[in-house]
């Protein structure tokens, strides 16, 4: 076994620095896509009604902060 580990150290190291780093880039990039899209009236319409983001009570706490009031 320790030959097999001894010849697959690059390859294991290289895994292991680039699989939670394109993970990484792959959430960035999500991230990305719904801040563009919440742009768009429409999207907000469907993604984000009332019922889907809590009770009215919480929907006037998160207007109160989105509006600095």
């Amino acid at each position: 076994m320790k030959a097999f580990f001894k010849d697959a150290a690059p390859y294991l190291l290289a895994a292991a620095v680039l699989i939670p780093t394109v993970a990484m880039l792959g959430l960035y990039q999500g991230g990305r896509t719904v801040v563009e899209d919440s742009r768009n009236p429409e999207w907000r319409a469907e993604n984000l009604p009332r019922e889907k983001t809590g009770t009215w009570a919480e929907q006037k706490v998160l207007d109160q902060i989105t509006r600095y009031s």
